[in-house]
């Protein structure tokens, strides 16, 4: 029986049964008898899904409410002190908690930014993010906003695509 397991989704499949990480079918029509899956990241330390989906949910959600009042104390405190924002490349934008409260403590004073959620995805660490945002003087920015939350929910990565 061939084996395919998915450990940053808490999920693994044997055969034609998709197994949850406690070892329950996700299929009610299977009765796979199975181990659970071991779900974790060593870079990121080990999390259960759950914490890490309701953790994740909590400082994304909270940095775009933070975003859209312009507050910059609340924006940064979903961050961690060694984060690093990225343009589509790779390029480094921003590293570090200071840079990020320097960099949009500066546009919030500037211009009546306001993000909409488009759409979002959450897969293990990361929340991916379709955003709309107006306030500009060039117009609506569309972009993909990637972020990478560490095993404590804070957000320590993010990537702009647009």
């Amino acid at each position: 029986m061939k084996r395919w397991c998915f450990p940053k989704l808490g999920i693994a499949e044997y055969g034609a049964c998709a197994v949850d990480v406690d070892g329950s079918c996700r299929r009610s029509l299977c009765r796979a008898q199975t181990r659970p899956v071991r779900v974790g990241h060593p870079a990121l330390g080990q999390y259960e899904p759950s914490t890490m989906a309701e953790a994740g949910e909590d400082a994304v959600e909270r940095q775009v409410r933070a975003y859209n009042a312009h507050d910059v104390d609340e924006f940064v405190a979903c961050y961690t002190e060694a984060v690093v924002i990225e343009d589509a490349e790779g390029g480094v934008l921003m590293s570090g908690r200071e840079e990020v409260r320097e960099h949009y403590g500066g546009i919030f004073g500037l211009y009546d930014l306001s993000a909409e959620i488009v759409s979002r995805v959450r897969v293990g660490a990361y929340v991916v993010d379709e955003e709309r945002v107006t306030g500009f003087p060039g117009g609506e920015v569309h972009a993909v906003i990637i972020y990478r939350l560490d095993s404590h929910g804070s957000i320590d990565r993010v990537r702009f695509v647009c």
